[in-house]
């Protein structure tokens, strides 16, 4: 990942893969910094999206999400492994979640390397300057936006604010953190019921 690695950068990487692979018109889902990059593709290569969930994402910085990842990478910079991860578990879940994988969370801290480090610090730089909501109106195909009342990473305003935008199916939990795709227990069963059912073509969806 280099340097001033872009989200806009991230999605046309996408973009030429799914090229490269021959796919086309599929159904897809992107949680966090994967719906942003997904939303990116919805609106500059809408022949690789033929529907769309969104999980727990953003369209542009809020307030929350401009506070969480100074945070982050402040840590981050500093080097403190075991204070970023247990900041982002218990950022991104819910407290029971967290107490529950408590050790867990130690575990994996101790197997974060410093190039890891690197990553995560101009990957989460990319979200402090992405923004794509005045163009979300070029979208057209059928799109379920999914979120939590209770994300303390993006907000859950940010959910709302795009189903908005579209005027397309929303579905906020309450109770869960911003991982709530980890949590939920019916999670995949809304998943799977939306990419499964009958849907209008784009054109007529829109």
């Amino acid at each position: 990942m280099p340097d001033g690695y872009t989200l806009e950068m991230m999605g046309e990487d996408s973009a030429e893969a799914m090229e490269k692979l021959g796919l086309k018109s599929v159904s897809a889902t992107g949680y966090s910094q994967g719906g942003m990059i997904l939303m990116h593709l919805m609106i500059h290569h809408p022949e690789l999206i033929d529907r769309a969930l969104l999980g727990s994402t953003a369209a542009r910085p809020s307030a929350i999400s401009k506070r969480t990842t100074a945070r982050w990478i402040s840590i981050a910079e500093k080097g403190d492994t075991e204070a970023l991860v247990t900041d982002m578990f218990r950022t991104i879940y819910s407290a029971p979640f967290f107490k529950k994988n408590e050790t867990a969370v130690k575990a994996i801290a101790r197997m974060v390397s410093p190039n890891d480090l690197r990553r995560f610090i101009i990957g989460t730089s990319a979200c402090t300057s992405f923004n794509l909501y005045d163009e979300l109106d070029r979208v057209k195909c059928p799109v379920l936006v999914i979120g939590s009342n209770n994300d303390n990473t993006l907000g859950g305003a940010s959910s709302r604010e795009i189903a908005e935008r579209l005027g397309c199916e929303l579905y906020m939990y309450d109770g869960y953190g911003h991982s709530v795709y980890d949590e939920a227990p019916d999670y995949k069963d809304r998943m799977f019921r939306f990419f499964n059912e009958e849907l209008p073509t784009c054109s007529d969806n829109r």
